[in-house]
C-alpha cells in the first residue's frame, strides 16, 4: 500500500518567491467513527468506551494545556500551545505583549511513533484513486487548516489544490464558507483572498 503525494506550488500571494515542494496527497479524511469501528473489531472495547476515554482525555489534556503545561502522551507524543500578540517594546527597554491570543496547538511525535513510518512506500500520484467529488463540512475545515497552517491568506484555486477538487466545485464551498462566516475575502470581486475572519 502506498502514501500517495504530489507536487504544490505556492502563488507568492504575500510577495514572497514561488517554489515548488511535495506534500502528501489526502485521499480521505478517517473520522473517530471510523477508527472506533476499526479498534471495537479489534478489541473488547465498545464504540461507547472509547468515546468516553477519548471526551476524558480530551478535556484533560485541554485543562493542563489551559494551566500553560505540556502534555505527553506515552507512545504518541507530546502537545503544547502556540501563541501569538504584537511585541512591543516600552520606554523603560523591556518589553509587553499586547492582545496575546492562541495560535495554534503543537503536536510533536515520539521517535518510536515515527519509526511506525519508517516503511512505508510513496507513489507520485497526480490523479488519485477514488478521490471525493464534493466535501463534507469536516473535509473543508481541514482543507482550511492546512492552508492557513501554510500561510494567513489562500486562493481559490489553492482551496481546490489542496481539497483535490476542480476549480468550478471550489467556488460555491468558498461561497457557503464565506457565507457562514468562516472565511473572509480581502481581495476584489473577481480575484478573491481569503483570511481568516
Amino acid at each position: 500500500m502506498s502514501i500517495y503525494y504530489d507536487f504544490h506550488q505556492q502563488s507568492g500571494a504575500l510577495g514572497d518567491k514561488e517554489k515548488v515542494f511535495a506534500r502528501v496527497a489526502h485521499l480521505h479524511t478517517i473520522s473517530t467513527k471510523d477508527l472506533f469501528e476499526q479498534i471495537e473489531k479489534a478489541s473488547s472495547l465498545t464504540r461507547g468506551d472509547l468515546k468516553a476515554a477519548l471526551d476524558a482525555i480530551s478535556e484533560a489534556i485541554s485543562n493542563e494545556l489551559r494551566l500553560g503545561h505540556r502534555v505527553h502522551l506515552d507512545g504518541l507524543g507530546y502537545f503544547s500551545l502556540a501563541m501569538q500578540a504584537e511585541v512591543v517594546q516600552l520606554e523603560n527597554g523591556h518589553y509587553k505583549a499586547k492582545h496575546p491570543s492562541i495560535k495554534n496547538i503543537n503536536f510533536n511525535p515520539e521517535k518510536s511513533f515515527l519509526q511506525r513510518f519508517d516503511n512505508v512506500n510513496f507513489t507520485a500520484k497526480k490523479t488519485m484513486p477514488n478521490s471525493p467529488r464534493s466535501l463534507s463540512k469536516e473535509e473543508a475545515q481541514s482543507v482550511l487548516n492546512t492552508l492557513f497552517s501554510e500561510k494567513p491568506v489562500f486562493t481559490a484555486t489553492q482551496f481546490a489544490e489542496t481539497a483535490r477538487i476542480s476549480l468550478q466545485m471550489a467556488y460555491p464551498i468558498l461561497r457557503k464558507l464565506e457565507e457562514g462566516g468562516t472565511i473572509r475575502n480581502v481581495g476584489s470581486p473577481r480575484r478573491k483572498v481569503y483570511i481568516r475572519p
